[in-house]
């Protein structure tokens, strides 16, 4: 980068806060290039000729938060070549600027723009365009009819126009909230939506969400489906999006409707599961998902969670990288696969692509057989419904019985049927504090670990007991390594029965499990533990409001 650009960056450093240092190198050029541009010095004139609104109060906020700011400005030398060198070389690893939060990865701008393939008769929208810098890539990069961007952050709003205006870029953005954006079609869509919002807090969603539900397509938690809903309302016939989205909008029981709709609708074409840290604010993995509209041959998935470039503090995608992706994208390898419609329906229309594609036998490194962690395991009870009628209490006793209907999103029901008597015979099938449950036939796979917290409890027969070797394994962290994605493709991997899925004794010891240590088995289980004791907490609280729903009379 030029020396007058360190230069600025060395007279703000200690006088401007680390988080607006970005934002005010961006001001000051923006107003030397006015100041060039009109031949106007002085900063109360130069700042009257700003039209822009979001711009203005923008520079306005930061000029009145720091007045030393007008001498700097004075004494900067501006040129054009600076602006672009600052611009592109902030979006690289080892800038010394420090960046906005809301900002897409350079390297997954560059594949989602590939996934895109723009042509000069396309009609362009970033959508959620956060502070432009895929504008930004597209403008330098590809020929289209139109590029445009929707944000409703006013500061990211100002951010991407003076990017626009400091390039010479020809994009447009405007502040709107995106949801409110209507009678308007594009060919090409990209989005990076914000992650981990909740669609309560989204009023202007309110419609859309309440058309998902007539139409019986579930009922949203998160934010990710409605945003995807209003993008597939806005392509043309036959156009393409690409958006960027967390783990859980693949997987969510809670939205396997609205992914179900997705999927008749003929709107998912790829899904490509990336690595983690490629964001720089935040380490969790993402997801790129292809939407076209018309599309009807099945839905390709690609595992690239371990094509990257690893980096000190966050990865990165070279064009290398980039490249196989783009590959994997096109042809079926151990990585990809086209998977038809009616097989994902069967896996409840999860779209993560390692539930179609890992094969966990072999993708656990150093892993151990699970037989080898195990004390015992045996079957449930041998009981049959007309037996288990003449033991059921309908009044509270000593004992208990648990199905596989009691296990709940993988948590034991407090309130278990009670039984008159167990037989002697029958204590063998008592379940011991820490024993991990799991079904043992049907699909998809119940497992828990049961708290000594309930009287003598007898295991239905449909299920396993396995008493674990607590020197050697966590019970919770094998629970937690069953329900991952790894976790459910093993157990899939040795399902037998051609019409009803089932587990052997044998097949399920060898399984191979991660072979990890204990200490950070825990560290695993106490996060479990900690989102375990929040579900317990909500649901008590949604206990207390439904009981004053019921009392509002009194």
């Amino acid at each position: 980068m030029e020396n007058k650009l360190f230069e600025l960056n060395s007279k703000l450093r200690g006088v401007v806060a680390p988080s607006d240092i970005y934002d005010t190198t961006l001001a000051i050029m923006y107003l030397k290039k006015i100041s060039n541009e009109q031949n106007e010095r002085d900063f109360k004139n130069v700042f009257k000729k700003i039209k822009d609104e979001n711009i203005k109060l923008f520079i306005a906020e930061l000029f009145d938060k720091y007045k030393f700011l007008v001498n700097i400005y004075e004494t900067f030398d501006y040129d054009d070549k600076s602006a672009t060198e600052f611009i592109e070389n902030t979006s690289n690893e080892f800038s010394n600027f420090i960046m906005p939060e809301n900002t897409t990865p350079k390297c997954l701008i560059s594949l989602c723009k590939e996934l895109l393939n723009i042509d000069k008769d396309d009609d362009v929208l970033d959508f959620c365009s956060g502070d432009g810098n895929f504008l930004y890539t597209i403008a330098k990069n590809c020929k289209c009819k139109s590029l445009s961007g929707v944000e409703i952050n006013t500061h990211a709003v100002a951010i991407s126009k003076i990017k626009a205006y400091l390039t010479d870029s020809n994009y447009n953005v405007r502040q709107n909230d995106v949801f409110l954006v209507d009678n308007e079609k594009y060919s090409k869509i990209f989005s990076n939506y914000p992650f981990g919002m909740q669609i309560r807090y989204i009023h202007s969603a309110k419609e859309l969400v309440k058309s998902l539900k007539e139409g019986s397509y579930g009922n949203l938690i998160s934010a990710d489906w409605a945003f995807n809903y209003k993008i597939c309302k806005l392509l043309t016939e036959n156009g393409k999006a690409v958006v960027i989205t967390t783990n859980g909008t693949l997987t969510n029981n809670s939205e396997r409707a609205v992914r179900e709709f997705f999927l008749k609708s003929g709107f998912i074409e790829t899904v490509i599961s990336l690595p983690e840290k490629l964001f720089k604010t935040t380490g969790i993995p993402v997801n790129i998902i292809v939407f076209s509209k018309n599309w009807k041959d099945g839905v390709r998935f690609v595992d690239a969670r371990n094509i990257f470039v690893k980096g000190r503090r966050s990865n990165d995608l070279s064009d290398e990288n980039i490249e196989t992706i783009l590959n994997l994208c096109k042809n079926d390898s151990n990585l990809s696969k086209k998977v038809s419609l009616a097989e994902i329906f069967k896996e409840n229309a999860v779209l993560s692509p390692v539930r179609y594609l890992e094969v966990p036998g072999k993708k656990v490194e150093d892993g151990i057989e699970f037989g080898s962690v195990i004390k015992s395991i045996t079957r449930g009870a041998p009981l049959s419904g007309k037996d288990l009628d003449c033991i059921i209490s309908n009044e509270k006793t000593d004992f208990q019985y648990l199905m596989l209907s009691n296990i709940k999103n993988g948590l034991i029901e407090d309130e278990l049927p009670y039984l008159k008597n167990i037989d002697k015979k029958l204590e063998k099938y008592l379940i011991k504090d820490k024993n991990l449950v799991m079904s043992k036939n049907g699909y998809p796979f119940k497992i828990s670990v049961f708290e000594k917290k309930h009287n003598k409890v007898l295991a239905n027969g449909n299920m396993f007991v396995i008493e674990l070797d607590e020197q050697k394994v966590n019970p919770y962290y094998i629970k937690v390594f069953f329900d991952s994605e790894a976790g459910i493709a093993a157990l899939k991997s040795i399902c037998g029965g051609s019409t009803i899925p089932n587990i052997s004794q044998e097949s399920l010891k060898s399984v191979l499990i991660p072979n990890i240590s204990l200490e950070e088995q825990q560290e695993i289980v106490n996060k479990y533990l900690a989102k375990k004791d929040e579900i317990e907490y909500l649901k008590r609280q949604l206990e207390k409001a439904i009981d004053g729903l019921n009392h509002i009379m009194d």
